[in-house]
């Protein structure tokens, strides 16, 4: 047990030490998903206007920008593994004694740390951009965002796990991570899509983490934790139903565990093999 955590915190102060000379990186990744919010929730806050009473489109939109910003910074992760592959640091991980296990975990938890420190800083900035957040609402979504970024950081574990190459690595990333945000909750209710999309919409992971970030931030403005922002039944109809039933907060945790949990054995799996 003492290896496998002291393995796990080398491998995640590495990860750290290797984030501290991407600050350009780190940058984009948060000014990109402030720009979205900025652009489409202004541009879009007076057309789209059937979200229910109170809500605008850019308090509808924010989780899915916080979600967007996390899956940029924490599937990134997986790109130090491809790296360590191709200049052989890799085989002289593998072949040390530390639990495949606390590589795995390291390396994942290496990229959420950096990714949850992101959504935190957008959280602290987002009434500058006029989304009514409150401190204790952003303190509930902290523990959220660290379970969403851990889900995504080690899908980004797992398919590092399987390339050989840096370059296969971000086309690959791009060509899944962009359907993956679109065909979610991201920017549109999942219950209103037409019944395909929906259909998609619900097998995708990213779905229950956007819902259940939006679960308390639109919980806040229903009940006026935010001054000025009231309104009755607010998010009501903006959840996500599966065979009749609405999902609740904790039942979208869950699924996020297992998901976290059953994507990082596999990853671990195939960190082995491919060693």
């Amino acid at each position: 047990m003492g290896g496998f955590l002291l393995g796990s915190y080398v491998v995640w102060s590495r990860e750290l030490l290797r984030t501290r000379r991407e600050r350009v990186r780190l940058l984009s990744n948060v000014l990109v998903p402030l720009l979205l919010l900025l652009f489409l929730g202004s541009g879009l806050n007076n057309v789209v206007v059937d979200l229910g009473p109170g809500v605008r489109f850019a308090d509808f939109l924010f989780p899915g920008i916080l979600v967007l910003s996390i899956m940029m910074t924490a599937f990134a992760a997986g790109m130090s593994v491809v790296w360590d592959r191709e200049f052989g640091f890799l085989k002289v991980v593998l072949v040390a004694p530390i639990n495949r296990w606390g590589l795995a975990l390291g390396k994942t938890l290496g990229g959420a740390t950096v990714a949850v420190a992101q959504g935190a800083t957008i959280l602290a900035v987002a009434r500058v951009f006029g989304v009514p957040l409150d401190l204790l609402t952003a303190l509930k979504l902290l523990p959220l965002l660290l379970l969403v970024a851990l889900m995504v950081g080690a899908f980004g574990t797992l398919v590092a796990s399987r390339m050989r190459s840096l370059q296969g690595y971000h086309v690959f990333s791009e060509v899944l991570l962009i359907p993956m945000t679109f065909l979610s909750s991201a920017f549109f209710p999942v219950d209103e899509a037409p019944g395909w999309l929906a259909a998609i919409a619900k097998l995708n992971p990213i779905t229950y983490a956007v819902d259940a970030l939006r679960q308390p931030f639109l919980a806040a403005i229903a009940a006026g934790q935010v001054p000025g922002t009231a309104a009755a039944g607010v998010g009501k109809s903006l959840g996500v139903t599966v065979f009749g039933h609405t999902m609740g907060l904790w039942t979208e945790v869950i699924i996020l565990m297992v998901a976290a949990g059953a994507t990082l054995a596999l990853a671990t799996r195939w960190l082995g093999r491919r060693g």
